[in-house]
């Protein structure tokens, strides 16, 4: 009973917090996504490595949007990380960058959207939990970040 009470708090809750519906929701480890019909990206749950793409770094019980970032057409989570595709066919990460799934050269964290180097002509993304996953219109798969278990692909 807890949780069918938790599930309708949540539902009514969050269909009037987003002025426009959903069209694709993404669950990580302790952080959600909402890809809303305009493009724009709402986030809310644990925030300790920036994976909401607020600026901060500060856990949100109610939805933000991601700042700086428009046109998305699919979004996608890792544990602590999350992805965006926009229309263009770029990808955009945010969140822990431990193992440079972030894609962005680096391995720092990142509280805002920050462009996957090298990387254009994809349709779809996912994460995984230390990693990152794209597909482009050749049909080639890209993926980078930790590969404890080869989930890269590459050995």
């Amino acid at each position: 009973m807890k949780y069918l009470i938790s599930f309708i708090l949540t539902t009514l809750f969050l269909s009037g917090n987003l002025s426009t519906s959903a069209s694709t929701i993404s669950g990580g480890g302790y952080h959600s996504l909402a890809l809303k019909s305009d493009g724009t990206i709402w986030t809310w749950g644990r925030n300790n490595f920036g994976q909401l793409g607020n600026g901060k770094q500060r856990k949100k019980n109610t939805p933000v949007q991601v700042n700086n970032l428009e046109d998305v057409v699919a979004i996608a989570s890792g544990t602590w990380h999350s992805m965006a595709l926009k229309s263009d066919g770029t990808v955009w990460t945010w969140g822990l960058n431990n193992y440079g799934q972030l894609g962005d050269g680096t391995f720092k964290n990142r509280k805002t959207p920050v462009q996957v180097k090298e990387l254009t002509d994809v349709i779809a993304i996912a994460g995984g939990y230390l990693h990152s996953l794209a597909l482009k219109s050749d049909g080639t798969v890209w993926a980078w970040g930790c590969n404890w278990s080869g989930q890269l692909g590459n050995e």
